[in-house]
């Protein structure tokens, strides 16, 4: 029988080197924008009359002024265009307009929003408090649904371990993918945090289902240690869980193909939670309840080393 749960060192390394290489090229290379919602500024959603580039819009900011917007191309005619609040706030959605309509075109239609520096560090506060209320919630209740098992607190822990991992690897892939691919464009924005928040639901709901089989086969075979009820226990569920996330991520690669821009940022968090979801859930989790119980991290493979039960 495979022997998952023997090398488990190589998966907890695994996932060091994937996410320490990620949060590098995250905070060195060009890492993820701050949306207006996050850190204030003016957004606009333009639409002309009639067909314009990109670069005729970004002329037309230039040469009347503006400084450190960021345009990006929503359709032939929609621009999306994010710009530092200006001391004469007020006045901003006009020389906007005025700028556009002098030096591309007539506008159809021309939404924008402020963000005041107090509101943007509120949506900060509540966003983090979300992720928190949502961490803390779901120990209570894996502690609470496996009371019926030994060390139940474990099985609370090693999910949150999980959920961290899932997080950490998400804004990892994200680092990676902004440096490789320079014209990927992720923005940190309220459909980034929507996607961590779905991200965490999807891999909890994977990380009770290998949990479960474990406490099944806990209580049908009690002489049975916990090493061996784990690594049945994967190998049972390995199959079931893997399609599901292959299924899933057809699904989100189809609406980051054909869907809009507008929830990219949403569809990417969730085709990497997909991937991290089902590896924490497999080779993070429910190791980790080994390495704590037999106060061991592992095997590597070709290390020469038996492992014991401790």
């Amino acid at each position: 029988m495979l022997n998952v749960v023997r090398y488990r060192a190589t998966f907890f390394l695994l996932s060091l080197t994937l996410i320490g290489g990620g949060l590098t090229a995250l905070f060195l290379g060009p890492g993820i924008r701050w949306s207006v919602e996050f850190t204030s500024g003016a957004a606009a959603t333009v639409v002309f009359v009639e067909p314009a580039p990109q670069s005729l819009v970004e002329n037309a900011l230039d040469i009347d002024g503006f400084q450190d917007f960021v345009i990006q191309t929503i359709g032939e005619r929609e621009f999306f265009i994010r710009l530092p609040v200006s001391e004469s706030s007020e006045t901003q959605q006009e020389l906007v307009q005025r700028a556009l309509t002098d030096r591309v075109g007539a506008i159809e239609s021309l939404g924008f929003d402020l963000v005041s520096p107090a509101v943007a560090q509120e949506t900060v506060r509540n966003g983090l408090i979300a992720v928190l209320i949502a961490i803390v919630g779901i120990l209570a209740y894996i502690v609470f649904a496996f009371r019926g098992v030994p060390h139940s607190f474990r099985y609370g822990v090693a999910a949150v371990v999980a959920l961290a991992h899932d997080i950490a690897m998400a804004f990892a892939v994200a680092g990676i993918a902004v440096w490789i691919f320079s014209s990927l464009r992720l923005e940190l924005s309220t459909m980034f945090l929507i996607g961590v928040l779905t991200l965490l639901g999807y891999s909890i709901n994977d990380t009770i289902v290998v949990f479960d089989r474990i406490r099944e086969n806990l209580l049908r075979d009690s002489n049975r240690e916990l090493p061996a009820t784990v690594n049945i226990s994967i190998l049972e569920v390995m199959g079931r869980s893997l399609n599901t996330s292959i299924t899933t991520g057809l699904v989100l690669m189809s609406l980051w193909l054909l869907g809009p821009t507008s929830i990219r940022d949403f569809l990417f968090i969730m085709l990497v939670g997909v991937v991290s979801g089902t590896y924490s859930s497999i080779f993070t989790a429910s190791q980790l309840l080994v390495s704590w119980q037999v106060r061991s991290w592992g095997s590597l493979p070709l290390s020469g080393r038996e492992e014991t039960s401790g």
